[in-house]
């Protein structure tokens, strides 16, 4: 059993996402880090982690999008954005040079488009997770509610763009647990689910 599951490369493609998994582990801690302005601390963390998996490194500039809280306005424009990214060709717009080892994905037999059901489930996670945002009984936002939201809006739009290109795919699962945070957080939060 242990020579099948070698021998035809199952071994090395569950490795590289036990990998990713432990890197996100190392992320989301350093993530946490740098909204409590532990730049240090969190630099570490992003070190590890990019020494676990190299698609930490594509996720690193991300933690610089921030949001204390959404308005309205911004809600809306973030909800319209979310409803075309899965239709963009994000390749059109990002020359391969910049994509560094991920550029062998181009054409290859891990481009593969997400099918129906990812669509589904993505529109109904921007659907129902920015209405819950909105619907928040919280005036100001706190730091705590500040990582959650920034979080949720980089996996919307990492998991947007993972549709035409699957490189995001692997970005978006750095930011994947504030998917059930924010949603779970929120819920509680919501005005209209507490009257």
């Amino acid at each position: 059993m242990v020579f099948l599951f070698v021998f035809f490369e199952m071994y090395f493609i569950q490795m590289s996402q036990i990998r990713q998994q432990l890197a996100v582990s190392f992320f989301v801690i350093g993530y946490l880090h740098t909204f409590q302005k532990q730049y240090l601390r969190s630099s570490v963390y992003f070190v590890i982690a990019s020494s676990i998996h190299i698609s930490a490194l594509l996720a690193f500039p991300l933690i610089f999008i921030r949001f204390k809280q959404l308005s309205k306005g911004l809600g809306l424009l973030i909800f319209f954005a979310s409803l075309v990214l899965p239709l963009i060709q994000v390749q059109m717009f990002i020359p391969s040079f910049l994509l560094g080892g991920f550029s062998t994905y181009l054409g290859g037999q891990y481009d593969q488009p997400l099918n129906l059901l990812h669509l589904i489930r993505y529109y109904a996670i921007v659907i129902f997770g920015l209405f819950l945002i909105m619907r928040s009984r919280a005036v100001k936002a706190n730091q705590f509610d500040g990582m959650i939201i920034s979080g949720f809006v980089i996996y919307l739009l990492m998991y947007g763009f993972s549709f035409q290109f699957a490189p995001f795919l692997r970005v978006s699962y750095f930011f994947k647990i504030f998917e059930v945070i924010c949603l779970a957080y929120f819920i509680f939060r919501s005005d209209e689910f507490l009257k």
